[in-house]
């Protein structure tokens, strides 16, 4: 499975990095993203399975951009 971990803290993406890992999800990769932007671009590169999204960031905040997501099929 593949994790898109977006927020706009880094130590708050390390947290949920480590969460995550310790739930022994069966994730085989783990990209980050700081706003939503560039979520998408992440997106538009790799894809993803899962995507975790901070709501209130800079610029794109999280809501927006699972609007952005579930209108791209």
């Amino acid at each position: 499975m593949r994790l898109l971990v977006v927020d706009d803290s880094a130590v708050t993406r390390a947290m949920i990095k480590r969460t995550v890992a310790a739930a022994g999800l069966p994730v085989v990769a783990v990209d980050e993203a700081s706003d939503g932007q560039a979520a998408i671009r992440a997106l538009a590169l790799r894809g993803a399975d899962l995507l975790i999204t901070d709501l209130n960031m800079p610029g794109m905040g999280g809501v927006d951009l699972v609007r952005a997501v579930r209108a791209d099929p």
